[in-house]
């Protein structure tokens, strides 16, 4: 093989490279904001999500944060509510967890669980308008993800972009579930 041909075989090769990485990204733009306009139609955590964050103070930390819930007594399927579908409301969630500086790290944790004791509430009426805006959303988010699919065919390794995780940054708010069936 000469030489000018090996380049034109590189640069093919760096051009498919890059053109994948381009459309792996553009999903998983896509995804965030389809999480982040999920989270938003949850009327109950619109006002603890428009909480502004306090001034930088402190290291940049990674926290951790863990706790169990118990599923006595709820009409409804509790980790589901908090998943949601395909978990877009806990993937959602976890966009708001990332590593920053001290301050404003324990607000992130604060509100997190705000969000998820506000899903947690039960109403008077008999219509579970979550578990309702969630069906909605993964319709919405199944649709969007085909279309990107079908648009921009890829290959992923055989990884489905609606299970892989958004953030990699080793930064997750763990909820440990205690099922009392």
């Amino acid at each position: 093989m000469n030489p000018l041909s090996q380049l034109s075989s590189t640069v093919k090769q760096v051009n498919e490279d890059s053109t994948e990485q381009f459309i792996t990204q553009l999903i998983i733009n896509v995804e965030e904001h389809i999480l982040l306009y999920h989270v938003n139609k949850l009327p109950m955590i619109q006002h603890i999500i428009q909480i502004s964050t306090p001034e930088s103070s402190g290291q940049i930390k990674k926290r951790f944060a863990e706790t169990c819930y118990s599923t006595a007594g709820l009409p409804y399927n509790m980790s589901g509510r908090i998943i949601g579908p395909r978990g877009c409301t806990v993937k959602a969630i976890q966009i708001f967890v990332e590593p920053n500086y001290e301050s404003i790290v324990k607000f992130k944790l604060w509100r997190t669980f705000e969000c998820i004791n506000c899903l947690l509430k039960t109403f008077s009426s008999d219509e579970d308008t979550v578990n309702a805006i969630q069906l909605k959303d993964l319709k919405f988010y199944a649709t969007q993800a085909e279309m990107l699919k079908v648009h921009f065919p890829i290959n992923l390794s055989g990884v489905d972009s609606l299970n892989a995780p958004l953030y990699e940054k080793n930064s997750f708010i763990t909820v440990g579930i205690v099922d009392t069936f």
